[in-house]
């Protein structure tokens, strides 16, 4: 998090900030629905039944519609494949109980041929435990894959099951860039527009000049992990709309051009001519802006402003880091 960014990263860029954490079905879910576990197919495909349910129990997290996770990472949490990662090849959504395959439903199939013959080490609730994949399968149960129990080794009684926990990345490149407005009222389903103020009996100015606004909620919205990295409207987190008496459309990056920082801060006007009062205002007000419509990181580290990243530690030359609070 030592980045001016405020919930910005390299990996964000191209998976998003929106991946699905869960566990696999609980116990509750194996013993009143149809489901037949876990399976391992050929000693190369794991069948992985999901939990469509989220921490509390209640609300549906999982997609119902079929491969609708195909090709993006699955990632073990715990268990013998725990920290180790697989593109999902197939997807079951949703099923009702008078389909053929309703035990299928909400589950998932891997590739895990790479780990055939190999040692697997899990740490359970008893303790270590280390076994070939295929003894984890064939000499305790399949299930183990996916659960620990709370009588060791006691994989026929559905009731004593612990799911794992999963982790599945959010989609590659599926976001519309930074500023998505939920509002079908707004044409743009952008806040390009939106004004942010400089402050008391100063003006304002347009979102779009910043790379981040102070309505979080809405600049996380859109998401970075973009498609492309260019000046066009589609690209807000990227792209600069002015506002101007003719209702301009046209596009211009802005974010590491210098005119754009001499802009904001001659709107402050001459610091010489500020009181005390409009001081103590104005220089941590005029810091965030500049931060906000700079994407280089400033060597200032600007704490308690909306819109800043509390995580960034400042510059690498200890004079030059400023904070304030």
């Amino acid at each position: 998090m030592n980045s001016a960014f405020a919930d910005h990263d390299m990996m964000g860029d191209v998976y998003g900030s929106t991946p699905i954490f869960g566990q696999f079905r609980s116990p509750v879910e194996l013993a009143t629905l149809p489901d037949d576990g876990v399976q391992l197919i050929n000693n190369t495909f794991l069948k992985l039944p999901l939990s469509p349910l989220n921490a509390t129990g209640t609300s549906t997290v999982l997609a119902v519609v079929d491969d609708a996770y195909n090709g993006r990472i699955f990632t073990f949490l715990a268990g013998p494949l725990a920290g180790h990662s697989f593109r999902i090849m197939h997807y079951v959504g949703n099923r009702t109980n008078s389909d053929a395959d309703y035990a299928l439903r909400h589950s998932i199939l891997l590739n895990v041929s790479e780990f055939a013959g190999k040692t697997l080490t899990a740490k359970t609730a008893h303790g270590e435990i280390s076994r070939t994949l295929e003894q984890w399968v064939g000499t305790i149960s399949p299930n183990a894959l996916a659960y620990d129990t709370t009588v060791a080794g006691n994989y026929s009684n559905i009731a004593t099951y612990i799911p794992y926990r999963f982790h599945i990345n959010d989609a590659t490149f599926n976001g519309v860039g930074r500023g998505l407005v939920f509002d079908t009222a707004n044409t743009n389903h952008g806040n390009l527009a939106d004004m942010v103020s400089l402050g008391p009996s100063l003006p304002s100015i347009p979102s779009g000049i910043l790379h981040r606004g102070e309505n979080l909620a809405n600049w996380r919205a859109g998401g970075t992990n973009e498609g492309v990295d260019v000046a066009d409207y589609r690209d807000y987190y990227m792209s600069y709309r002015p506002t101007t008496s003719t209702g301009s459309l046209d596009m211009i990056p802005s974010f590491h051009r210098p005119e754009v920082i001499g802009y904001i801060a001659n709107l402050y006007g001459n610091p010489t001519s500020w009181t005390a009062a409009e001081a103590a205002v104005r220089v941590p007000r005029m810091l965030a802006i500049l931060d906000m419509a700079c994407a280089r990181p400033l060597s200032q580290r600007i704490l308690n402003v909306s819109g800043s990243n509390v995580y960034f530690t400042g510059g690498n030359i200890n004079n030059t880091q400023v904070t304030i609070d």
